[in-house]
């Protein structure tokens, strides 16, 4: 009876190798093509890309976003009127974050400051962009109000505290002169501060006229 053999590794003997054998791993086995999916397949979501070892496709319109986002903030740091919106900027945090108000009238020579340094070294005041220029004008304009607004607040405080202050220290002096006129005396004195004590004793030493007649029989 006879077995069928396996061919032997490095070519001696035997017939022609199988298929089975082509199949494995031989010398004339074809290569493996990739698989392409079809065309009309749905899109895998990107966390089932990940588990399955898939590469992302890159997001080609969050790339396009992002670098749009960059050159619009390189076209602001390099805008001429930058200097001035950061400074109005610092005025703005100044004056939210302490008692004191900063006043506009400082902004304002600060505006002055700015131009002649700009006159000086013949650097312009805008770009070639209209866009960006509207803008940076716009943003000082509205940061120019709100420093005035706050401005406005602080103001209204004191004058609020200033009020209240005047309204405690006339109340304390009423309550004074209340006790002065009823006879009420500090609990030191001593009366032993009720304010009965004052009027008794005007009794005790005015007896009523009728009973001081009585006596005199």
């Amino acid at each position: 009876m006879m077995t069928a053999g396996y061919p032997e590794q490095g070519g001696g003997g035997g017939g022609p190798p199988s298929a089975g054998a082509a199949a494995v791993g031989g010398a004339t086995a074809p290569t493996p093509q990739p698989v392409v999916p079809p065309a009309h397949a749905p899109a895998q979501p990107a966390h089932e890309q990940c588990l399955s070892g898939q590469p992302l496709q890159p997001d080609h319109h969050n790339y396009h976003d992002q670098a749009q986002f960059e050159a619009d903030k390189r076209s602001v740091y390099k805008h001429p009127l930058f200097p001035l919106l950061a400074l109005l900027f610092e005025k703005c945090e100044l004056a939210t974050q302490s008692a004191d108000s900063v006043s506009s009238d400082s902004f304002n020579l600060d505006i002055q400051a700015f131009v002649q340094h700009q006159e000086r070294d013949r650097k312009p005041f805008l770009m070639n962009d209209p866009e960006v220029d509207g803008l940076m004008i716009k943003a000082i304009q509205v940061l120019r109000i709100h420093l005035l607004e706050l401005e406005k607040v602080q103001e209204l405080c004191k004058d609020f505290c200033n009020r209240y202050i005047t309204c405690l220290k006339g109340k304390m002096q009423s309550e004074n002169l209340l006790r002065t006129e009823y006879g009420y005396d500090s609990p030191g004195s001593p009366d032993g501060g009720s304010p009965y004590n004052g009027h008794h004793m005007h009794h005790m030493h005015h007896p009523h006229p009728q009973l001081a007649h009585q006596d005199r029989y």
